[in-house]
């Protein structure tokens, strides 16, 4: 018969590693991490990765922003115009090279124009000076919508300038929307230095949804709320890095946007729907002036249409776009991520072992059921270090294979004396 201070430790030993490899990625520890994380976390966090290298758990979290620091676009609009300012409306191309000359001579040079800039039948010579305008801005990103057909066009130069390589994705790109062709004609980009993103997909037709990439040929190209983003925040394109099912990140620390595995905007925090823009109306730039303008003082401006004899989904593209460019260009503000490192499982074992040597020690220096309170002590103080250890190293530890290890330990932990190890570990004083 085995003694039962060594069925003690084999049973222990075997429940610790059967935890080991049976835990991670479980239910059972994704619901540890919520109970662990969520605590100091708040109410919308939302439990990400499976607890791998590969995956490392995450505590996407929405944070309740503090609108004296957030950073907003000057909100440009292009409405009815009821004082008729301008040639037409909706703005022929003449109307806006001027509203683009006016944002020069007001010194904003960084100008996200959502819009696309397509007319039927215009005339040349309008339509020239303003594609001669638009090469005037420093920094400049365009928009238009983009499908899929059956026969594609050459992605046109200024999305590829807006655009990343496959390098800077991380994951299944097969899930990823993929387009080929602008479905409008003769739109205006920008000719040497502009940045363009899509407005909408018409490959996606749910409309609850946002998509912020898509792959175009050997390219993935971006919306146009992450250029605009981008441009307010003057970061290149080639600086983010796209990790599908979790985030895209912007390049600076804690610049996190949550993504789905599709590439589309896994949350909104509800707080950024309601923040007010920094609304200055088209027509009113001819009259203003550097003071004036300066009341609205921003790093950059993006252009809407907020007329209502639009369609549906530009509409609802203009509605929701000052929120979410303001909400991208302030992601630390709206959107906390915080990932946990996973240790290795030769790590684990070691600690594993380590755990098993204290016990053995325990059962041997106290022995019968004097030895179950002291584990029963070391269990509790090991549950009150999990949580700070958790949050200050940033780690996920193996706390629930430590647990099964210690339940076993005292199950086994009998009333009856031991005289055979009581004897040889008899202490000389």
């Amino acid at each position: 018969m085995i003694p039962r201070r060594y069925a003690s430790i084999i049973c222990s030993s075997i429940a610790g590693l059967a935890a080991c490899w049976l835990i991670p990625g479980s239910k059972v520890e994704r619901y540890a991490f919520l109970v662990t994380t969520v605590p100091f976390t708040g109410s919308e966090s939302v439990i990400d990765g499976d607890g791998s290298p590969e995956k490392p758990y995450a505590n996407k979290t929405s944070r309740e922003p503090d609108f004296k620091k957030i950073s907003q676009p000057l909100d440009i609009t292009i409405t009815d115009d009821p004082n008729r300012i301008f040639q037409q409306s909706p703005p022929s191309p003449v109307d806006f090279a001027i509203i683009l000359k006016n944002l020069i001579r007001l010194r904003q040079n960084s100008v996200s124009i959502g819009i696309p800039l397509t007319w039927t039948d215009p005339e040349t010579i309008p339509l020239a000076a303003l594609d001669k305008q638009l090469d005037s801005f420093a920094n400049l990103v365009t928009a238009a919508p983009l499908s899929r057909g059956s026969v594609p066009s050459p992605l046109p130069a200024a999305f590829r300038r807006g655009s990343i390589s496959l390098s800077q994705v991380h994951g299944n790109t097969a899930l990823v929307p993929v387009v080929n062709r602008i479905p409008i004609p003769g739109v205006l980009l920008g000719n040497e230095k502009s940045l363009a993103g899509f407005t909408t997909l018409e490959s996606e037709p749910d409309r609850n949804s946002l998509p912020l990439i898509a792959i175009w040929d050997d390219r993935v190209v971006l919306s146009f709320h992450l250029l605009a983003a981008l441009n307010h925040l003057k970061i290149s394109p080639a600086s983010i890095q796209v990790n599908l099912g979790r985030h895209i990140y912007l390049g600076k620390n804690s610049c996190y946007i949550p993504i789905d595995s599709y590439g589309r905007l896994s949350h909104f925090p509800a707080t950024f729907k309601s923040i007010k823009p920094k609304t200055f109306a088209a027509e009113n730039l001819l009259d203003a002036t550097a003071q004036t303008f300066a009341q609205h003082d921003s790093p950059s401006a993006v252009i809407r249409n907020t007329q209502p004899a639009q369609d549906l989904p530009s509409m609802e593209f203009s509605n929701s776009l000052i929120q979410t460019v303001t909400l991208f260009s302030n992601p630390s503000h709206g959107f906390s991520i915080k990932y946990y490192g996973y240790l290795s499982k030769d790590i684990e074992l070691l600690f594993i072992a380590a755990l098993l040597s204290l016990i053995f020690g325990i059962q041997n220096l106290y022995p019968g059921s004097e030895g179950r309170r002291p584990l029963i002590v070391l269990t509790f103080v090991w549950i009150l270090l999990h949580f700070p250890i958790v949050h200050l190293t940033a780690t996920w530890i193996p706390t629930l294979p430590a647990l099964a290890t210690l339940c076993v330990s005292i199950y086994f932990t009998r009333r009856k004396t031991n005289q055979y190890r009581r004897g040889r570990f008899q202490l000389p004083w």
